[in-house]
């Protein structure tokens, strides 16, 4: 499910240290040089934006404004995050001017963690 990532397609680093999905964007997204994030794509307003300026759109170009460049950047997972990886997460957005709100569908446990580990049918959770 990660080949179609352009960076991210593994979750062990030059060093052979774990080094999550989560941990990975993050710092690509508030790295102090401001480097592309090549797996997130720019839509600039949508269809209103575009209806709202007439035809004048065609010939202009968007400038792709970099996630950091917002005052909020909203990161929402699928699937789950750990009470750890939403800790680190905001060592990230310390000490810039943007605030970091990291959702996910499920806040994962270690329980939670095993039962979807070991579960012939992942979307159907007994409590």
């Amino acid at each position: 499910y990660r080949s179609n990532t352009n960076k991210y397609a593994s979750l062990i680093d030059e060093n052979g240290m774990y080094n999550g999905f989560i941990s990975q964007l993050l710092t690509d997204i508030y790295h102090p040089n401001r480097i592309d994030v090549p797996d997130l794509h720019y839509h600039a307003g949508g269809l209103g934006a575009i209806l709202r300026s007439g035809l004048g759109w065609l010939g202009a170009a968007n400038t792709k404004q970099h996630p950091r460049q917002n005052p909020w950047v909203l990161v929402f997972v699928l699937g789950g995050v750990t009470p750890l990886e939403i800790k680190h997460s905001q060592t990230f957005a310390a000490g810039t001017e943007s605030k970091l709100t990291l959702a996910a569908t499920n806040i994962l446990t270690p329980l939670s963690s095993l039962n979807l580990l070991f579960n012939n049918n992942p979307l159907f959770m007994e409590s």
